[in-house]
């Protein structure tokens, strides 16, 4: 019974690494969609980054339902048992999936709202003073005093 649970263990130990490699393989890679070479180049990349052999691993990356997905499934087809082979069993494949979807972010309000940077980032609605914080030729960069309050709560969380 012991026995069992050493190869078991091993089993859910690399089924564990396998599924983090794809999942971390499948969100790198979908900022690249719809782009599927540079995907897929930077799913690989990912993968090696992350300690995937792939002379031993079996990648599958492809395109989702949908234009701005990407789907990695990862195969080893020779993870070693260690017990299982006094009952003939030398090794097991076992395979392991992930499917990310890159969405645009929303916004949030009035269109005319924006928090961020930047002379066209930033839309004040009429008569909201603004001071600049960048003086000098050519400075189009402003901030908000509402803008640096709100960033500072969240710093602090």
């Amino acid at each position: 019974l012991a026995a069992l649970g050493v190869d078991v263990g091993t089993f859910y130990v690399r089924a564990a690494d396998l599924q983090r490699s794809a999942d971390a393989a499948a969100l790198a890679a979908v900022a690249y969609m719809p782009d599927t070479s540079k995907a897929e180049t930077v799913a690989i990349d990912t993968l090696r980054k992350n300690g995937i052999d792939l002379n031993r691993v079996t990648f599958a990356g492809s395109i989702g339902t949908q234009p701005r997905q990407y789907s990695v499934k990862l195969t080893d087809t020779d993870v070693p048992t260690f017990f299982g082979r006094l009952l003939n069993r030398n090794s097991v494949t076992i395979s392991r999936s992930s499917l990310a979807e890159y969405t645009a972010p929303l916004p949030m309000g009035s269109a005319q709202n924006y928090l961020g940077w930047g002379g066209s980032a930033l839309a004040l609605a009429p008569g909201v003073a603004a001071t600049s914080i960048a003086p000098g030729a050519g400075s189009t960069m402003r901030r908000t005093p509402w803008a640096n309050s709100a960033c500072s709560i969240l710093w602090r969380w």
